[in-house]
């Protein structure tokens, strides 16, 4: 008896480590841990995060003033086919394996492309320092280059969350070439969790208004990332230039 106690705390020891160890990267369906790098809410941002917390945000809903172009970008124009569904763009049998993305961070813009031709796009927003490529954890940046999504679920916060494959190889060159030339802390971790997402219920009004309000993740509207959504897949390429 006394042999099979010390086997079982052996075991529970163990199992804590690996959890504790797997950087929260464990989650069942429908209820995922909110990602390292584009948590805001407290109850659930990691020690060392910063990140503007919805509800407290730059401006309030009720502060937005009235703006007929805020529904445009930086350059003045509309979305592409903001005014029509994806399905009228591409037809009702999308073929997944033909749709990429492309994030353009300085026009605040996400557009789809379907057999290499731009079909639509959506406004997004991202972490309080979006100018720059991520490097470490906290840096409130936007990772840049060419990844893949490696998982999508319902998140129980915003709406769909778009697992991306943040730290790929480009990511730990250019991690480890920074540590080298002493431009980050020998102990900084690389971050990780990242992805595109929706915003808390109600709170549209954070990209709207783009309010860099994540931690590093790229952000849209709830009936947007719900769109999205349904046309991207596992394995899916997503480009994010400067």
């Amino acid at each position: 008896m006394r042999k099979t106690r010390i086997l079982l705390a052996g075991i529970l020891i163990a199992a804590a480590f690996f959890l504790n160890s797997f950087s929260g990267e464990v989650f069942p369906v429908g209820l995922v841990k909110a990602p390292q790098d584009s948590v805001s809410a407290d109850k659930n941002r990691p020690a060392g995060e910063e990140g503007a917390r919805p509800g407290t945000a730059a401006v309030d809903q009720k502060d937005i003033p009235a703006d007929e172009n805020r529904g445009m970008d930086v350059e003045g124009q509309h979305p592409l086919n903001s005014d029509q569904a994806i399905s009228e763009v591409i037809g009702t049998k999308i073929d997944k394996g033909k749709v990429w993305l492309l994030v353009e961070k300085a026009k605040y813009r996400l557009t789809v492309y379907y057999d290499d031709k731009p079909v639509k796009s959506y406004p997004v927003v991202f972490g309080p320092n979006p100018v720059g490529p991520k490097i470490v954890a906290g840096d409130g940046r936007t990772p840049e280059g060419e990844f893949t999504i490696r998982e999508l679920y319902p998140h129980p916060e915003w709406s769909k969350f778009l697992w991306l494959d943040y730290p790929n190889e480009e990511s730990w060159r250019n991690y480890t070439e920074a540590m080298a030339a002493g431009r980050i802390s020998p102990d900084a971790a690389i971050g990780g969790q990242v992805g595109i997402h929706g915003v808390p219920a109600g709170q549209d009004y954070l990209v709207r208004n783009r309010s860099n309000w994540t931690l590093g993740c790229v952000s849209l509207t709830t009936s947007d990332i719900n769109e999205l959504y349904r046309v991207v897949q596992r394995g899916t390429r997503v480009v994010i230039v400067p």
